[in-house]
């Protein structure tokens, strides 16, 4: 299997001049963090010529529980995103590519696997399975190799939220009990604390500079989309991925994050 490494102008990149791309498609979250050895991690330089390569993974590709995200379309990443506590997989499509912005950090020290991958300058990630690979400049990756697919993700079961929508506003902060519920807003500089428990949403939006605090083991399932804008975060208390599982079901579009965004959760896509 040859993996390819292409100029600058061979992949068509989404989000390009500074708007934001949702990721599409399935997200999956692990079930427990990876520590794997990336082996030899270097500086990438812009290549100015395609060449290919013969080399494998230098580790095994990591089952299902070890990855932080599953993508079955594109996976994009905004300016200064960070994806920690596992692997990252996109689905074996062939245009099918995964975009990490400027100064983002994608799975290091683990596993990034796409058919394409897009690095903006400064990007660093784990060692890298692709078919197709743009580098920007002053990258900190692990070896490129071929592309291998990740595991297949499996179908959560469905979601089914309520109607009464629940915000927070500007600069204001909540408590909110495990329940049903419609659309959720946590507005700028806003703070939604998550007691615990099940919760299931319409929809879940967290605005500029807001804050998703889960501050007990906590399931939310979400039968639309999810936003965080810029500035924005989703952490447990407990620093442990596993306390936070979120299920998302939008057709289109389920998660859009914007620049700067925190999240420590344990993800899927409910949508079929």
């Amino acid at each position: 299997m040859r993996a390819a490494v292409a100029n600058r102008g061979a992949v068509v990149l989404g989000g390009e001049g500074g708007q934001r791309e949702a990721w599409r498609g399935t997200v999956l979250a692990a079930l427990s963090a990876l520590a794997l050895a990336s082996g030899a991690v270097g500086c990438s330089k812009r290549s100015d010529d395609v060449t290919e390569t013969q080399s494998a993974l230098t580790v095994p590709v990591p089952p299902i529980t070890q990855f932080a995200v599953l993508a079955s379309r594109n996976a994009s990443f905004d300016d200064r995103t960070r994806v920690t506590g596992g692997s990252v997989g996109v689905a074996s499509t062939s245009t099918n590519t995964l975009t990490a912005g400027f100064d983002t950090h994608i799975g290091e020290g683990q596993v990034v696997l796409s058919p394409r991958v897009v690095l903006k300058d400064r990007a660093a990630t784990g060692e890298i399975g692709t078919n197709s690979f743009t580098p920007g400049v002053n990258n900190v990756t692990g070896p490129v190799s071929a592309y291998v697919a990740p595991p297949t993700q499996p179908t959560p079961g469905t979601i089914t939220a309520g109607s009464t929508p629940v915000s927070v506003p500007i600069n204001g902060s909540r408590t909110l009990a495990a329940g049903s519920y419609g659309a959720v807003l946590v507005d700028n500089n806003g703070t939604l604390n998550l007691s615990g428990g099940l919760y299931q949403f319409a929809s879940l939006t967290v605005n500029a500079a807001s804050h998703l605090n889960v501050l007990a083991s906590t399931t939310v399932r979400v039968s639309g989309n999810v936003t965080g804008l810029d500035r924005s975060t989703f952490l447990p208390s407990s620093g442990n991925a596993s306390g936070f599982r979120l299920i998302v079901g939008g057709a289109t579009n389920a998660v859009t994050l914007g620049n700067d965004v925190q999240m420590k959760a344990l993800w899927s896509h409910a949508a079929t």
